[in-house]
């Protein structure tokens, strides 16, 4: 019996510890749950479906963007990008310069007003062509490049009979006038005229960095002709055989015509660059400068001669020089399909230290002729366009 009741007491014991592990002291309700660190959002919520992982290749979220990388056609601490495009380029066009109108000097007077100088004439555009054959090899390219303007001719003609006067003089003896005097002291007709032409041919190394896109530089070497002749005549044959109404004077005696040649040969080293602003996906403005100093072998003839053929006066001189040509050319090119582009531009040159035609003219004729003014300079300007192609 004693056994029975330790047993029964025990028991109860436990049963009575058992509670107040599952309750509070004191009573209440069962404990509550622990607080969640996060709330899980329902299974497909903002559009995403969770799935256990670990996440596959195919699955897992894409990395960063390409704007976090360099780009491509630099060079890295890697070594080098794609390769740039590589081959032969042609460039066809044409341009159209004008020539500098030659200076203010008096060539006839009227009464002693000024009516005829060297910038009554109007020198007009004259067309030429153009012509760029290139390879172009990762950064670089060289080029054979040039131009020719081909000559072109322009007068200005003023005209009072016995009226008109000219600033040469001690003429020889065979250029008289009608009247015993020389030709050129009364005068009926003065035309003065200038031909010119410009011929341009250079070898270029082009080179660009990657890092730096829409900027070159170029060295070289340049080649340019510029050819001038000019003439002053004077007529007397309209009121000379009128003077002298009992002479058989021929009238073609009675015209006289001083003409001066210069030939500018440049021989050039020159350096450049090139900058390119893309505007939009097919237009890129861009200007070009060059610089150019060199030597220029220079030809210099003069000669006077009377309308029959009878010379008075000529020589020639030959010298070499220093001289410098400078360029400058603003351009848009429009891109048409993957491997061409039309450039449309004006171009402008000046040419310094060189020798002009008019500039060369003699006008005491007792003098042998051949002195030579090398200090001229001739600026060329106007528009050009051109089609490229890359193959």
């Amino acid at each position: 019996m004693k056994t029975w009741w330790i047993g029964a007491a025990l028991a109860a014991l436990c049963v009575g510890q058992s509670a107040w592990a599952q309750y509070p002291p004191g009573g209440g309700g069962p404990l509550p749950e622990p607080a969640p660190e996060a709330v899980c959002p329902p299974g497909g919520q903002g559009g995403q479906q969770f799935v256990p992982g670990p996440l596959t290749g195919a699955t897992a979220p894409p990395g960063p963007g390409d704007p976090l990388g360099l780009p491509p056609d630099i060079h890295t601490a890697w070594g080098l990008g794609p390769m740039p495009e590589s081959g032969v380029y042609v460039q066809v066009g044409g341009m159209a310069l004008m020539r500098e109108r030659p200076g203010h000097a008096v060539v006839a007077t009227d009464n002693n007003l000024v009516v005829q100088t060297t910038y009554d004439l109007d020198i007009p555009y004259q067309a030429g062509g153009r012509l760029t054959v290139g390879y172009m090899y990762d950064d670089a390219a060289i080029e054979l490049t040039g131009f020719y303007v081909p000559q072109q001719e322009t007068s200005t003609t003023v005209l009072d009979p016995g009226r008109l006067t000219l600033f040469f003089q001690n003429p020889p003896g065979a250029f008289q006038g009608g009247a015993g005097n020389s030709l050129w002291a009364a005068a009926d007709r003065v035309t003065t005229t200038l031909q010119s032409s410009f011929a341009n041919a250079e070898l270029n190394y082009r080179w660009w960095s990657r890092a730096l896109t829409g900027f070159e530089t170029l060295v070289g070497l340049r080649y340019v002709a510029l050819d001038e002749r000019a003439t002053i005549l004077a007529d007397d044959s309209l009121t000379g055989p009128l003077v002298n109404a009992g002479n058989t004077t021929n009238p073609a005696a009675l015209q006289a015509t001083y003409l001066s040649r210069a030939d500018n040969h440049m021989l050039l080293g020159q350096t450049g660059f090139e900058w390119n602003f893309p505007l939009s996906a097919w237009l890129t403005f861009g200007v070009m400068a060059k610089a150019g100093v060199g030597a220029d072998n220079v030809d210099v003839t003069t000669r006077l001669t009377r309308g029959d053929g009878i010379v008075g006066i000529q020589g020639r001189r030959s010298d070499w020089t220093f001289t410098s040509l400078y360029e400058i050319d603003a351009f848009f090119d429009l891109v048409t399909l993957e491997k061409m582009r039309i450039r449309i531009g004006y171009t402008a040159i000046w040419a310094l230290h060189v020798e002009e035609a008019l500039s060369q003219v003699g006008y005491d004729l007792s003098v042998q002729p051949g002195n030579r003014n090398e200090g001229g300079s001739i600026f060329y300007h106007g528009p050009m366009v051109e089609v490229q192609f890359l193959f």
